[in-house]
Protein backbone atom coordinates (compact mmCIF):
# COMPACT_ATOMS: atom_id res chain seq x y z
CA UNK A 1 0.00 0.00 0.00
CA UNK A 2 1.40 3.32 -1.04
CA UNK A 3 2.60 5.59 1.74
CA UNK A 4 2.82 2.91 4.43
CA UNK A 5 6.00 1.54 5.97
CA UNK A 6 7.18 -1.86 4.86
CA UNK A 7 6.23 -4.27 7.70
CA UNK A 8 9.02 -6.67 6.74
CA UNK A 9 11.72 -4.13 7.61
CA UNK A 10 12.91 -4.06 11.18
CA UNK A 11 12.41 -0.79 13.00
CA UNK A 12 15.27 -1.51 15.38
CA UNK A 13 17.92 -2.10 12.71
CA UNK A 14 19.16 0.43 10.15
CA UNK A 15 17.90 0.04 6.59
CA UNK A 16 21.33 -1.02 5.31
CA UNK A 17 21.31 -3.94 7.79
CA UNK A 18 17.96 -5.13 6.44
CA UNK A 19 19.07 -4.88 2.84
CA UNK A 20 22.38 -6.62 3.53
CA UNK A 21 20.89 -9.62 5.36
CA UNK A 22 17.49 -9.96 3.69
CA UNK A 23 19.11 -9.89 0.28
CA UNK A 24 22.28 -11.73 1.25
CA UNK A 25 24.29 -12.91 -1.69
CA UNK A 26 23.55 -16.52 -2.48
CA UNK A 27 25.51 -18.54 -4.99
CA UNK A 28 23.86 -19.59 -8.19
CA UNK A 29 22.07 -22.90 -7.79
CA UNK A 30 23.35 -25.86 -9.75
CA UNK A 31 21.03 -26.61 -12.65
CA UNK A 32 20.60 -30.29 -13.34
CA UNK A 33 20.89 -31.01 -17.07
CA UNK A 34 17.73 -32.42 -18.63
CA UNK A 35 15.42 -31.33 -15.81
CA UNK A 36 14.05 -28.18 -14.23
CA UNK A 37 15.40 -29.13 -10.79
CA UNK A 38 18.17 -27.15 -9.12
CA UNK A 39 20.63 -28.22 -6.42
CA UNK A 40 22.38 -26.43 -3.58
CA UNK A 41 26.10 -26.17 -4.41
CA UNK A 42 27.08 -26.69 -0.74
CA UNK A 43 24.94 -29.62 0.42
CA UNK A 44 23.40 -30.95 -2.79
CA UNK A 45 19.77 -30.62 -1.66
CA UNK A 46 17.48 -30.70 -4.70
CA UNK A 47 14.74 -28.08 -5.18
CA UNK A 48 11.83 -28.69 -7.51
CA UNK A 49 8.63 -26.96 -8.46
CA UNK A 50 7.57 -23.50 -9.43
CA UNK A 51 9.13 -21.72 -6.43
CA UNK A 52 12.44 -23.59 -6.45
CA UNK A 53 14.68 -20.50 -6.76
CA UNK A 54 13.23 -18.48 -3.83
CA UNK A 55 13.08 -21.64 -1.71
CA UNK A 56 16.73 -22.33 -2.52
CA UNK A 57 17.69 -18.76 -1.56
CA UNK A 58 15.84 -19.05 1.76
CA UNK A 59 17.51 -22.43 2.37
CA UNK A 60 20.96 -20.98 1.70
CA UNK A 61 20.42 -17.94 3.96
CA UNK A 62 19.06 -19.93 6.88
CA UNK A 63 21.04 -23.19 6.68
CA UNK A 64 24.43 -22.17 5.36
CA UNK A 65 24.72 -18.48 6.32
CA UNK A 66 22.82 -18.99 9.62
CA UNK A 67 20.92 -15.71 9.27
CA UNK A 68 18.11 -15.33 11.81
CA UNK A 69 15.93 -12.33 11.00
CA UNK A 70 13.03 -12.82 13.40
CA UNK A 71 13.02 -12.44 17.18
CA UNK A 72 10.45 -13.14 19.89
CA UNK A 73 8.72 -10.03 21.26
CA UNK A 74 8.83 -11.46 24.79
CA UNK A 75 12.27 -13.05 25.24
CA UNK A 76 14.26 -11.82 22.18
CA UNK A 77 15.14 -15.36 21.05
CA UNK A 78 16.03 -15.35 17.34
CA UNK A 79 14.56 -17.50 14.57
CA UNK A 80 15.33 -18.10 10.91
CA UNK A 81 11.66 -18.38 9.90
CA UNK A 82 8.71 -16.22 10.93
CA UNK A 83 6.41 -19.22 11.42
CA UNK A 84 8.86 -20.65 13.99
CA UNK A 85 8.86 -17.32 15.82
CA UNK A 86 5.06 -17.19 15.86
CA UNK A 87 4.78 -20.74 17.24
CA UNK A 88 7.36 -19.95 19.95
CA UNK A 89 5.72 -16.59 20.81
CA UNK A 90 2.41 -18.28 21.63
CA UNK A 91 4.13 -20.50 24.20
CA UNK A 92 6.34 -17.68 25.49
CA UNK A 93 3.34 -15.37 25.94
CA UNK A 94 1.50 -18.01 27.99
CA UNK A 95 4.57 -18.47 30.20
CA UNK A 96 4.77 -14.71 30.77
CA UNK A 97 1.08 -14.60 31.75
CA UNK A 98 1.56 -17.54 34.14
CA UNK A 99 4.55 -15.80 35.75
CA UNK A 100 2.51 -12.60 36.27
CA UNK A 101 -0.40 -14.52 37.74
CA UNK A 102 1.81 -16.52 40.09
CA UNK A 103 3.52 -13.33 41.30
CA UNK A 104 0.13 -11.70 41.91
CA UNK A 105 -1.20 -14.63 43.93
CA UNK A 106 2.06 -14.93 45.86
CA UNK A 107 1.84 -11.34 47.13
CA UNK A 108 -1.56 -11.71 48.80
Amino acid sequence: IKGQANPKLSLTQPYSWNVRFRHAATPDPVENPGSENISCPDCGRVFTGRHRVPVFKRHYRTVHLKIQLYSCDFCQRKFAHDNSRKRHAKICRLKMIEMKLSSCTGQE
